[in-house]
């Protein structure tokens, strides 16, 4: 028979229940849960419920198994503690969790008020329920408790403990009807490279040249001693690879350069490969050079810029960027987020919906210098922004959809974009 729970926001409104209606059972009713046996569905305040399945065993203890137990019995249909002059006491059950999901622990406690006790998914303090966020104090009556948790690569258990700083006392508590389910309120995300983290595979070949491959040497330049040597004379010579980037996108370019011996001039990527970058944007300096750059060629190249004197490359990493979506007039890339310079395109990503349902949309402003923002699909225009700040909108999407954040034309934006984050409402949606 399953367990049925309901978490209801109404107050102080008592429920009456036939146990004979539900095959005896009924295990407890009170004005925040109704329990039947062991699936979880829950009920906000529109009504609405979601469901997901229950991953405890015997978490109602109706048997004296399923729980290692450390200094606690099971007896009576609840877990008991009796701590006697602080001595560690212990009830845990493994679980299997994934990492980055978020999960829900249902419990009734009862205990000696003033005193604490916790929950916690991993005994190394390593989860996501800790002997922080997983704590309680007891006030002597039954409490209803809910922790909401994002496991974490440690997440393996569930352990019910006296809190450490209890470590010198006698007390004692119960625990009964214990229940962990997935939250399923949202559906799984929907937005790729959402927070802009992803990086591919580097380009470049023979990019610490550890041979004399590989790359096209013009005028001046030479590989030798794991280096690559430019004696620049005031032309502008170039040393590429050819055929490894692709046109329109966007690529996140490092290497080492030591300029010291450089007299005038300074060295730059090529603006054949980078159009769109102003000379300032190529322009190398000393030291480890970060690049953000959107190719207008298949090729990488650095160029001697005019420069005169002895430079030295080393390290050269070219690795795309900003995959998943398309970035229109004004928008590039910087460290995990989207960068907008006098924007006025289109930052987008195309995305597959349900037809009729409600999707929760976040993303999050950052550096903000001025203009605005806006957000929109290709149905609706939502919430336009002009601050730093995490925002949320909840909108009523067709079949397929852009998922567009738009610089203004009359007030282009400057500042940063990341965690963009699309997901069904489950909540709003199931009835």
């Amino acid at each position: 028979m399953p367990t049925l729970k309901l978490r209801l926001s109404i107050p102080n409104i008592p429920f009456l229940f036939n146990p004979d209606l539900i095959g005896g059972g009924l295990l407890s009713v009170d004005t925040t849960f109704i329990t039947i046996d062991s699936d979880i569905f829950r009920a906000d305040n529109h009504y609405n419920l979601t469901r997901s399945a229950e991953m405890l065993t015997n978490g109602i203890f109706l048997t004296d198994s399923s729980w290692a137990k450390t200094n606690a019995t099971i007896s009576g249909g609840k877990a008991n503690f009796n701590i006697s002059s602080g001595a560690y006491a212990k009830l845990e059950q493994s679980v299997t969790y994934v990492e980055g999901r978020t999960y829900r622990l249902f419990a009734v406690v009862n205990g000696t008020a003033g005193k604490k006790i916790r929950f916690r998914d991993n005994t190394g303090n390593n989860g996501g329920l800790t002997s922080s966020n997983g704590q309680i104090t007891m006030d002597g009556t039954d409490q209803f408790i809910e922790f909401i948790f994002t496991a974490t690569s440690s997440s393996d258990v569930i352990a019910i403990e006296r809190q450490d700083n209890e470590s010198d006392d006698n007390y004692s508590f119960t625990v009964d009807n214990v229940s962990i389910t997935e939250d399923q309120t949202f559906g799984p995300e929907l937005v790729l490279n959402g927070d802009y983290e992803q990086e591919g595979i580097n380009l470049v070949t023979n990019g610490e040249f550890d041979t004399d491959t590989n790359w096209t040497k013009g005028s001046g330049w030479s590989i030798s001693e794991g280096e690559a040597i430019c004696n620049a004379t005031g032309g502008f010579s170039s040393f590429r690879q050819t055929g490894i980037l692709t046109s329109g996108k966007i690529y996140k370019i490092t290497f080492d350069f030591d300029g010291s011996g450089v007299t005038s001039g300074s060295f730059k990527l090529n603006g054949g490969d980078f159009g769109n970058a102003s000379s300032g944007e190529r322009t190398i300096v000393d030291g480890t050079n970060i690049f953000y750059l959107e190719a207008t060629s298949n090729s990488f190249g650095i160029n001697q810029g005019g420069a005169v004197g002895t430079g030295i490359f080393d390290n050269v990493s070219v690795v795309e960027v900003g995959q998943d979506f398309t970035f229109g007039t004004g928008w590039g890339m910087s460290d995990d987020k989207a960068v907008g310079v006098n924007a006025t395109g289109n930052l987008q990503q195309s995305i597959s919906f349900t037809n009729g349902k409600i999707y929760k949309v976040s993303f999050e402003v950052s550096d903000y210098v001025s203009g605005q923002v806006r957000l929109q699909t290709n149905q609706q225009n939502s919430v336009t922004v002009s601050a730093n700040g995490t925002y949320t909108e909840y909108l009523t999407m067709t079949t397929d959809s852009l998922l567009i954040l738009n610089g203004i034309d009359s007030n282009p934006f400057n500042g940063s974009i990341t965690n963009i984050s699309v997901k069904e409402d489950r909540s709003l949606n199931i009835l």
